[in-house]
């Protein structure tokens, strides 16, 4: 079995590819941004035997390293400012 990690696994695009890797076997472990609530983000949305065969983390840098594959999909700017936001990393 294929192993991947996936940081912003909570968000749109990673919770997608979350369920995708998932339904093709792989042992996902996810990466979200830590609340107190237990919030998942998007994952929430997910059915139970995908969401229940999920190793979920709030952010541990040294697990990435037994993982072949990571997929980085947090968001480190604000979409909705993305043109400022992209003109001030230029």
């Amino acid at each position: 079995m294929q192993k991947a990690l996936i940081t912003g696994a909570g968000g749109f695009i990673g919770s997608h590819l979350t369920e995708a890797l998932v339904r093709k076997g792989y042992d996902v472990r996810a990466f979200i941004h830590y609340n107190s609530f237990n919030f998942w983000g998007w994952l929430d949305s997910c059915e139970p035997e995908i969401k229940n065969s999920l190793d979920v983390f709030a952010g541990d840098k040294y697990l990435a390293k037994s993982f072949p594959v990571v997929f980085v999909l947090m968001r480190i700017i604000s979409i909705k400012n993305i043109r400022r936001n992209l003109l001030c990393i230029l």
